[in-house]
């Protein structure tokens, strides 16, 4: 099932839609037995009403803790990175089959095929078992805290930049300063964190990119005064120097008196 919106990101009706989805096909219900709904901290999953569809239905939703997810989900351990895996596959041999634009119609006929590589019982089994998440080990989950190490690469990041560079001082400056930071630092966010992260980065890019227009805009105007300028100054000089002449007398003029 796909849904769309207009941000092109979640939200509390979309989320009461998959959890309706959920439901539906885990035979949930309010005679069933209780499930569990392992979540990140969205807004969406936390509305009254989707708390209450899930208890009428005896899920109980359980968020994860926050900015951890990436050691907790089972999706950010081992479905995401093959998931692109399988993705870039996918449009190597669209682009190699001549489909020059690998458009949304593109994607959704590839979609099942991404599907049926990734999302295998075996593969399912192992993500939940790598996060700790069933069977239940804490230490499973610690171990995926120590291989991720944000702590870690934020202090060789530190390192790297013992010292921080000169504050910007133009818009170029600042565009090359924050692709740069995007690259060290959006890795460090977790997936609650990371779509917010990648909306900053993109308007703060947007609004550099007006700024720039701006600025080339205000040079343009600031040129021509300073051309009206000189040639006002000069049309005066050759009034003081030669009277109210032509252009061709004053020319004239200049030759004679050489």
């Amino acid at each position: 099932m796909i849904i769309t919106s207009e941000s092109g990101f979640t939200n509390d009706q979309i989320a009461i839609e998959f959890l309706k989805h959920l439901i539906m096909h885990t035979n949930a219900g309010p005679h069933s037995e209780w499930k569990l709904l392992l979540m990140d901290n969205h807004g969406s999953h936390e509305t009254p009403e989707f708390v209450k569809l899930a208890n009428d239905n005896h899920i109980l939703p359980y968020p994860l803790i926050a900015h951890l997810t990436h050691c907790m989900q089972p999706l950010d351990i081992g479905i995401f990175q093959p998931y692109k895996h399988w993705h870039d596959v996918a449009i190597q041999d669209a682009l190699a089959n001549l489909d020059i634009e690998y458009g949304i119609r593109s994607f959704l006929r590839d979609l099942p095929t991404i599907r049926e590589n990734i999302f295998k019982k075996r593969t399912i089994r192992h993500v939940f078992r790598d996060s700790g998440m069933w069977p239940i080990d804490v230490k499973q989950c610690l171990k995926q805290l120590k291989t991720f190490k944000p702590p870690s690469k934020l202090k060789r990041l530190n390192n790297e930049e013992s010292t921080l560079s000169a504050p910007p001082q133009t818009t170029m400056e600042v565009e090359k300063g924050l692709e740069k930071w995007d690259q060290h630092l959006r890795s460090c966010c977790s997936s609650p964190s990371r779509p917010e992260w990648d909306s900053f980065v993109q308007g703060s890019l947007q609004v550099l990119v007006q700024s720039q227009l701006q600025e080339q805009e205000l040079q343009i105007y600031q040129d021509k005064r300073v051309e009206n300028l000189e040639r006002t100054i000069s049309k005066s000089q050759r009034l003081q120097k030669y009277g109210p002449l032509t252009g061709e007398d004053a020319l004239w003029k200049q030759e004679k008196k050489k």
